[in-house]
């Protein structure tokens, strides 16, 4: 339920109908996600890279030397561009090189995707019956331990469960999520969550949940000092598109972070001005986030 309050006369500082204040009540808590899904069980095969899960015309790809997911083929086309990999940092703020400094104080979660990917992983599978489950699991150093699982459903739905026992010693990352590339053509952007503008955990009792429609450059922000961007917070869900409609989309069993770049999180980084982070040509960046 969204009210509003309107001034009925114009005033000095606004003209009659100007929005004076606004709030939104949830009547109703979202649901949590169930899986439903009916068909012939999952049928995987190994070989020396991957392990690849097939479900009617959806083919998914695990790499074992990362345990990360790093295809998923729809019958007609592959969907991912690169793999899925943890992510534990963003780019820094302002306030991170002028104030309280992660980089210097958190370095282990600025290298942590290097430093997991080249980790050892330990890999296991089961069937049980209607779906295959692949389950991983790695650490950092002795800062973390990471479990993952992936499984696949008859009709090719992917259900990833993610979690990382972080050390008493540690500090806590600047966030906690999959970060991957999807194809270029899917430039269009809907999702359920707070909108249209972007918003962080500081910023987002002010925004409103909806159904809120946009483009990958809409759900950026382009700061003159380039920097982490473009979030959105309390998604349910978030799917990416091309004009016909045709994608991917993300299900969060919880509300999520997300946010969609035509860049890379290095790009971003290492960017001194506006429009310097060097674009990509055929991809687009999601972050799927806690």
């Amino acid at each position: 339920l969204n009210v509003y309050a309107y001034e009925a006369k114009a005033k000095f500082y606004a003209e009659a109908g100007h929005v004076n204040s606004s709030e939104q009540f949830i009547l109703t808590e979202a649901k949590p996600f169930e899986v439903v899904s009916k068909g012939k069980c999952p049928v995987m095969t190994e070989n020396e890279a991957c392990l690849e899960i097939k479900a009617g015309k959806c083919k998914v790809t695990i790499d074992k030397a990362t345990g990360y997911l790093s295809g998923y083929h729809d019958g007609s086309r592959e969907l991912i561009k690169s793999p899925f990999a943890p992510n534990f940092w963003r780019a820094e703020i302002d306030n991170d090189w002028r104030g309280w400094k992660p980089a210097h104080y958190m370095p282990y979660w600025k290298s942590a995707q290097e430093t997991l990917a080249a980790a050892p992983v330990e890999v296991k599978t089961e069937v049980d019956g209607a779906s295959v489950i692949v389950r991983m699991s790695k650490s950092l150093e002795d800062y973390a331990q990471l479990n993952m699982s992936y499984t696949v459903y008859p009709d090719g739905l992917l259900k990833v469960d993610y979690n990382i026992n972080i050390a008493d010693k540690t500090l806590e990352p600047l966030r906690i999520g999959l970060q991957g590339q999807v194809d270029g053509e899917y430039e269009q952007v809907a999702y359920f969550g707070r909108g249209p503008q972007e918003n962080y955990s500081d910023r987002n009792d002010g925004i409103f949940l909806g159904t809120w429609k946009t483009s990958v450059s809409g759900m950026m922000f382009d700061y003159v000092y380039p920097q982490e961007n473009g979030n959105r917070t309390d998604v349910r869900w978030i799917s990416m598109t091309d004009y016909r409609g045709y994608g991917i989309q993300f299900l969060g069993v919880e509300p999520l972070s997300v946010s969609v770049w035509d860049t890379t999180q290095e790009e971003i980084q290492k960017a001194m001005h506006a429009g310097e982070a060097k674009m990509l040509i055929d991809a687009f960046v999601i972050n799927v986030d806690h």
